[in-house]
């Protein structure tokens, strides 16, 4: 489409010049509209725009399956850890009731067998032994209840037998020696 174009400073009203900008402009709009090369998109083609939304909607779905099975498989595997945690739990306190009866039956045994072998019974620093009845017996008591044996005179006596002195080692230096009396 061809316009006279003129110069609008060449006298009249310049009404050529405002057609031609409103032809220019017109134009350029045909060209947006129908997608010349004035750089726009070309406009959507209907069946492609229906295979386009067919797919994102493909996408979606194929999205929203994939998360859906990653959290079913992450609650399986938190319900396995659950059931693996219980079992442990389980086990433990099993063994743990197990050396509770396995100690007790200990305990019964050795205590029956204190009872009826004085001499197996085991050395305890909190306690001692009568010398005449083997009677085992807390340590700060003096003499046994039992046989009414005084091992405290006992030991005094014996302690009496025996006193430190001074002696002269061979090598000539003074050493304690615990001797007995003469008799």
């Amino acid at each position: 489409m061809a316009i006279p174009l003129m110069p609008s400073g060449t006298g009249g009203s310049g009404r050529l010049c405002w057609y031609r900008d409103e032809a220019v402009r017109t134009a350029a709009v045909y060209e947006d509209i129908r997608g010349g090369d004035c750089g726009a998109p070309p406009p959507p083609r209907p069946e492609a725009d229906a295979a386009q939304v067919q797919e994102v909607q493909r996408r979606k779905e194929a999205l929203a399956a994939v998360a859906e099975a990653s959290r079913k498989a992450a609650h399986k595997r938190k319900a396995a850890l659950d059931d693996l945690k219980l079992s442990a739990a389980r086990a433990r306190q099993a063994a743990s009731n197990l050396a509770r009866t396995h100690t007790r039956e200990q305990q019964q045994a050795a205590a029956w067998h204190e009872r009826t072998h004085p001499a197996a019974r085991p050395a305890n620093p909190a306690k001692q032994r009568c010398p005449r009845c083997a009677a085992l017996l807390p340590r700060q008591l003096r003499s046994c209840p039992g046989c009414l044996h005084d091992w405290a005179a006992d030991a005094a006596a014996e302690a009496s037998k025996r006193r430190l002195v001074w002696r002269k080692s061979p090598a000539g230096t003074n050493h304690r020696q615990s001797v007995a009396p003469k008799r």
